[in-house]
């Protein structure tokens, strides 16, 4: 999925969980963060043109498309947050996964297995751009009604 893909689908799940969050503006960054960060790994991407080197060191889809980066995460910001906002971030991370493993290249969530979960909503294709449509949609309508 593209970023603007992800970005929605965060602002979605902000709608629904900040009301949550002791400080709603963190919240709402805390999980944007978590929705984009998987795919900091890839030059082109939101994340990664403000810092490319990453790339260098691993391949997309791999050790930041996982469950051990998650949980890797979730124990760094456990030392630094409140559990609710660990709790932000993973929902933000698993909604990119979740996207990314409705795409033909998947995900590998065990990573380094090499078990894939993938799907057929090409990247740029009209049914990733329906749902980017049906996300703003739902956003919006949350955020107003």
């Amino acid at each position: 999925m593209r970023g603007v893909t992800h970005l929605i689908a965060g602002l979605l799940l902000a709608v629904l969980f900040i009301p949550y969050a002791p400080n709603q503006l963190l919240g709402v960054f805390i999980i944007l963060l978590g929705a984009l960060i998987p795919d900091i790994d890839e030059r082109s991407s939101i994340l990664g043109r403000k810092i490319p080197f990453i790339s260098f060191f691993t391949r997309h889809r791999t050790f930041f498309h996982s469950l051990f980066f998650a949980i890797l995460c979730m124990i760094v910001l456990n030392v630094f947050l409140p559990r609710m906002y660990v709790w932000l971030f993973l929902a933000g991370y698993m909604s990119h996964l979740f996207l990314d493993a409705m795409t033909p290249m998947g995900v590998r969530p065990f990573w380094p297995s090499q078990v894939r979960i993938r799907g057929f909503i090409r990247t740029g294709g009209i049914l990733e751009k329906m749902l980017f449509i049906l996300f703003t949609a739902l956003f919006l309508w949350l955020l107003l009604f």
